[in-house]
Parts: structure tokens; C-alpha cells; sequence
């Protein structure tokens, strides 16, 4: 069809339409009237079925994986909206309490993560 790859709304006339074209396309390359040998043309059919049927089970393996994908995109949304991100305030390896203020431990830690990334470009 003409209008598979648009995502434009298609209407019931437009559909119609595109599949007489198509049809019409599909006999006029097949041209059994001036087949001599049967044989072969039913085994060009049968080649192409076993085509069609294999891309068919690609295309329904893709749409199933691609909806796996969305439900999982979503379910992440869903449990990640509303938080906001975390901030470290606190060495991981010390385990002292710290009696900074929030401000103090923030730009402590803002400047030591600075430097390690910096480091790292190097």
C-alpha cells in the first residue's frame, strides 16, 4: 500500500483502492496465461509464500518485543516520576556522623565529585 509508511489516517475507500493496486500488481507479475511450465510457477509461488510467511513472523516478533519495551518504558515512568534525583552528601566509606550543615556537605562533595570527573577526562 501506498500509504503504509505515512502515518496519515487512511479511509475505508483509500484502503479499498490501494488493494485493487496492489492485486492488480501481484497478477500481472505472476502472468499465468503464458506459463508453459506449471512446475516452475508453483514453485516461484511457493518460494515467495515461505518469503512472506517469514517476514510476517519478523514483523510480529518485533511488534511483540516493541511492546515488551513499552510497557517496560512505562512502568519505569511510573516509578520514577515524582523523585527527584539523589544527591550524595555523605562518603560512603566513612562512617562517622557528620555535623556539617546541608549547604557545607553539598559543596564538600559537589567539589570532590567535580574533581573526579575532571580527572577522568585527562
Amino acid at each position: 500500500m501506498a500509504n503504509q509508511n505515512s502515518m496519515k489516517p487512511v479511509t475505508l475507500e483509500q484502503h479499498v483502492e490501494a488493494k485493487a493496486e496492489k492485486l492488480a500488481k501481484t497478477a500481472a507479475e505472476l502472468d499465468i496465461e503464458n506459463s508453459n511450465d506449471l512446475k516452475a510457477l508453483i514453485r516461484d509461488m511457493h518460494a515467495r509464500l515461505w518469503k512472506l510467511e517469514g517476514e510476517k513472523y519478523d514483523m510480529e516478533k518485533l511488534h511483540e518485543k516493541q511492546l515488551y519495551h513499552l510497557t517496560m518504558l512505562n512502568s519505569y515512568e511510573k516509578s520514577y516520576s515524582g523523585t527527584p534525583a539523589k544527591i550524595p552528601l555523605h562518603s560512603k566509606y566513612v562512617r562517622q556522623n557528620d555535623r556539617r550543615n546541608f549547604v557545607e556537605r553539598r559543596t564538600i562533595f559537589d567539589k570532590v565529585n567535580l574533581r573526579v570527573s575532571l580527572k577522568s577526562q585527562l
